[in-house]
């Protein structure tokens, strides 16, 4: 079992036990599930938790902060089949081409 943390393409992440698992806020800013208040960028949470109940996947921040947690690989690639934007269809069609 590893839990060496490190970052790719700008993805926080760590190895355990053979399965990638990926920061849901790097995920989220990186699927363009955000929003702009100002100046100011946001993870737009409530899409976020949507996608992934959609998903049967428990969201384990409901009680704590979405900020310190990580989603398996299998997760991140079907929330990234879920996100309709143009951020996620741009890697949509890297994943599938």
């Amino acid at each position: 079992m590893s839990n060496s943390f490190l970052e790719v393409c700008g993805v926080r992440c760590y190895e355990e036990d053979g399965v990638a698992h990926l920061h849901i806020e790097d995920v989220a800013r990186g699927l363009g599930l955000t929003q702009l208040k100002g100046e100011t960028e946001y993870v737009r949470w409530e899409t976020v938790d949507k996608y992934l109940s959609d998903l049967s996947f428990p969201t384990s921040w409901e009680n704590g902060n979405p900020h310190d947690y990580y989603i398996p690989e299998n997760i991140f690639y079907r929330l990234c089949m879920k996100a309709n934007n143009a951020f996620a269809k741009k890697f949509q069609e890297k994943v599938a081409n």
